[in-house]
């Protein structure tokens, strides 16, 4: 992992977007008759938030966020025929970290660092894609986990290295 890629300002950024305007988008979906609304509006911000800023040139993608969209049959808004090139990966400020999901502590390091899925919220032992995002859903393998995003740094990682 190249450490030089820090994009935790970035994806903090994109973070606060999504949890600002949370009360606005919330009451719009409420008036959406396909579901995919709210997904539909974080891929979108994620495409040009994070991935415009990154990818200036239009050099290469990102893994989608969370679900992705549900249109052009594709789960991107803009670009559906990018490709995932690049994947956001997360580091602990410290050694060991509450996975508050499974409700154990986790090694998170250079060694084994942890996908980015998407910014959730805990409510009831479980996460839920919704305000105050304040927590990063990731992913090791299959397992899913559940950290307090103020415990992660970002990273940059080109796929499948």
């Amino acid at each position: 992992m190249d450490k030089n890629k820090d994009i935790t300002k970035i994806i903090l950024a994109f973070r606060q977007i999504l949890d600002k305007t949370w009360p606005e988008i919330k009451e719009l979906s409420r008036n959406d008759d396909t579901g995919s609304f709210i997904m539909d509006w974080a891929q979108s911000c994620w495409e040009r938030i994070v991935e415009q800023v990154i990818f200036q040139e239009g050099e290469g993608g990102l893994r989608i966020y969370g679900e992705g969209a549900n249109v052009n049959d594709s789960p991107r808004i803009s670009y559906p025929q990018r490709t995932e090139t690049h994947q956001v990966h997360c580091l602990g400020k410290k050694n060991e970290i509450v996975d508050v999901l499974n409700k154990e502590k986790v090694s998170v390091d250079k060694d084994s660092p942890l996908l980015f899925e998407q910014f959730v919220t805990m409510r009831d032992n479980f996460y839920y894609a919704e305000h105050p995002f304040d927590y990063s859903l990731l992913k090791s393998g299959e397992k899913e986990l559940v950290i307090k995003t103020a415990e992660i740094v970002f990273y940059l990682v080109k796929k499948d290295s």
